[in-house]
């Protein structure tokens, strides 16, 4: 009875379910808990590369630009993978949060952008807690975070401070 069973089960095709084995595979590397990924062309480079989702954004193996999630689907990006330059300054302790950016732990820098990006995006790529209440300062106006940023804007975060 077992042999038979044994004999049967070989003579199956192996049942590998390859889209759970990558999804495995991928959380095992990014550390995180992966339901899907999918590729995507760099508008800027058309270099092809890969992203875990869910995703909050994808970067470019090759030329480091990132790319926000509505920009990786099949259809044409509505940016058309432009990018904008920025100059963000974060005080009071703020600091980029996202290992994955060469800016990674500093206050001051300036970086390249997905054109059309909102100060809520951008945020979010930083890594900064959205549950963090900002003072947000384009070019020395305060500004809500809906704003979409332009090229060579001047950007300042303040989280709420104290003192007396």
């Amino acid at each position: 009875m077992l042999l038979e069973q044994l004999v049967e089960q070989a003579a199956q095709p192996p049942g590998y379910d390859w889209d759970s084995y990558y999804c495995w595979l991928f959380s095992q590397l990014a550390g995180r808990e992966v339901t899907d990924f999918k590729y995507w062309l760099c508008k800027k480079c058309l270099t092809v590369n890969s992203v875990y989702l869910p995703a909050r954004y994808g970067k470019c193996r090759s030329c480091g630009l990132i790319h926000l999630p509505d920009e990786m689907g099949e259809s044409e990006s509505k940016t058309g993978g432009a990018a904008v330059q920025l100059d963000i300054h974060l005080f009071a302790g703020l600091k980029c949060a996202n290992t994955q950016l060469p800016c990674h732990g500093e206050k001051e820098f300036s970086h390249e952008f997905p054109d059309g990006i909102t100060i809520r995006q951008l945020r979010d790529l930083l890594g900064i807690d959205p549950t963090i209440p900002l003072l947000v300062m384009v070019n020395n106006r305060g500004a809500q975070e809906d704003l979409v940023l332009t090229n060579g804007d001047r950007v300042a975060l303040f989280p709420p401070i104290g003192g007396g």
